[in-house]
């Protein structure tokens, strides 16, 4: 489903992506450029490849390991991690400086102040490629860039959707669609809102297909998240039971072709555009994003690439949620016992250190399969893709659960400092809602591999209780089990 985007720093010409409905070619191809998109898909890679050297999950499900993956993948030149290191640091004071969350709300949109430090510090092209005015970031680089950008849920979300847009054109665009789009969203000038496609009471868009290759598209009550003040749409329009994708641009727009924008008064994200769109525009190929038919896939796509900076931004800010709690427990007298304070109790220790166990969970899983896109060492990423989510989701919940416990009462007040997270959190997990897609890509593998080996374990019990285990069974039924740390290297044992 997930398709990751990655350029090796050894072949910085190519692009391999991830896709978990993988079939053997018939002829297998080497990884094609990127103008060549149809040719590079995953399907078309060659899969004579042990699955241990293509997916990490599969591989463990299969009870086999890659030696490469025992290695923690850190940055390799410390060059590249102070370059980054400088690079964030002059982003989060920036951000410091121009993020007032109060007035984001106030205002309901990002002033003038936060979009031109978003530009300045080149976040909408972090992932763009440097023919089109990009800084093409590395995958580690734009998981840190990104927890900063969780100073505020709005600033993230604004970000976010630029850069999906930005891999949904890399991925699919045709030459013409990458060299406009591309280089206007790097500067800032192209507002993009995108399609909540797992909207189950939103509308429908519907395609009528005409003559001379233009087709009508008509759509009511269709739900959209995007930058406030959108000017461009990515849109998907049903068609003889398949989806196409459609980009929309209001300045390319005809003058019977109309798109109104009504936002939804959601309880969070006040910053950014939610709300329902009403559309008809007579459209034509040059509008169409990939193939006529593949909206399916694409929007697989726009939901799979935006979990990593998701939880990459959730990490940031559970970091901050983590240091706030703490002053909190050491100024806040105990509800127990006298002359102590909260951070004295055994309960909120053991609440603290939950979350904390949680992020430092989220927060290695992340790097680790960030930096195993960055060195190319896998390249199916849907499953651990899908269990990054599901972490997320856990530690923004966890969040919320925890500052409830700890804080008490006051956490009801509006006045208390995070009841706008709080806020926040509800609606973008609302909106990102994709529990059917990740529980049905990860959680099936663990439950193939948690099968596979209780059985084994089972039967190996009642052959050793009923005293029927032989040797000779043994060598004629090997059963071979995987101990990851006999593949380590010896300073690491």
């Amino acid at each position: 489903m997930h398709r990751a985007i990655f350029r090796l720093q050894k072949l910085p010409k190519y692009t391999v992506r991830s896709l978990s409905n993988a079939v053997k070619p018939e002829k297998p191809e080497k990884i094609a450029e990127i103008s060549e998109k149809s040719k590079y898909a995953i399907r078309t890679l060659d899969n004579s490849a042990p699955i241990e050297k293509r997916s990490l999950s599969r591989g463990f499900a299969m009870n086999k390991f890659e030696k490469d993956f025992m290695i923690y993948p850190e940055y390799t030149d410390s060059d590249d991690l102070r370059n980054i290191d400088g690079f964030v640091d002059v982003l989060r004071k920036s951000l410091e400086l121009s993020v007032n969350s109060k007035q984001i709300e106030k205002d309901r949109n990002l002033s003038p102040e936060i979009l031109e430090t978003l530009r300045s510090n080149a976040i909408f092209s972090c992932s763009i490629g440097k023919p089109f005015g990009g800084i093409q970031m590395n995958q580690k680089d734009i998981s840190k860039v990104f927890e900063e950008l969780s100073i505020d849920f709005n600033v993230f979300s604004t970000a976010h959707i630029s850069l999906i847009v930005s891999n949904l054109l890399t991925i699919y665009g045709s030459d013409e669609q990458k060299s406009k789009y591309l280089r206007l969203i790097s500067e800032g000038k192209l507002r993009p809102s995108i399609a909540i496609v797992k909207d189950t009471n939103g509308g429908r868009v519907e395609m009528t297909q005409g003559p001379s290759g233009k087709s009508m598209i008509e759509g009511q009550n269709l739900r959209v998240i995007g930058h406030h003040n959108a000017n461009f749409y990515v849109v998907f329009a049903n068609n003889a039971g398949s989806q196409t994708c459609f980009l929309l641009d209001e300045s390319e727009l005809g003058t019977t072709d109309t798109i109104k924008f009504q936002r939804d008064e959601t309880i969070g994200l006040k910053g950014i555009d939610i709300g329902r769109i009403e559309l008809t525009a007579l459209v034509s190929d040059k509008h169409v994003l990939g193939q006529t038919g593949g909206g399916a896939e694409i929007a697989a796509e726009m939901s799979g690439s935006g979990r990593m900076p998701f939880a990459a931004a959730t990490v940031g800010m559970a970091k901050r949620a983590l240091r706030e709690l703490s002053l909190w427990c050491n100024r806040t007298p105990s509800r127990r016992t006298d002359r102590s304070t909260l951070a004295d109790d055994t309960r909120s220790q053991r609440i603290v250190t939950d979350l904390a166990l949680k992020v430092y969970a989220l927060e290695s899983s992340l790097y680790y399969l960030s930096g195993l896109i960055d060195e190319g060492l896998s390249i199916v990423v849907d499953i651990e893709n899908s269990l990054i989510s599901m972490l997320t989701r856990d530690v923004l919940q966890s969040i919320i659960s925890c500052q409830l416990e700890l804080v008490g009462v006051a956490s009801s007040d509006s006045a208390f400092p995070h009841e706008k997270i709080f806020r926040d959190i509800t609606t973008l997990l609302a909106t990102l809602d994709e529990s059917p897609d990740i529980e049905q890509i990860g959680l099936a593998t663990i439950a193939t591999w948690a099968t596979s080996t209780s059985h084994k374990r089972i039967v190996s019990t009642l052959k050793r209780w009923l005293k029927q285990e032989k040797e000779a069974d043994e060598m004629r039924n090997p059963g071979l089990t995987h101990y990851i740390a006999e593949h380590a290297h010896p300073s690491l044992q």
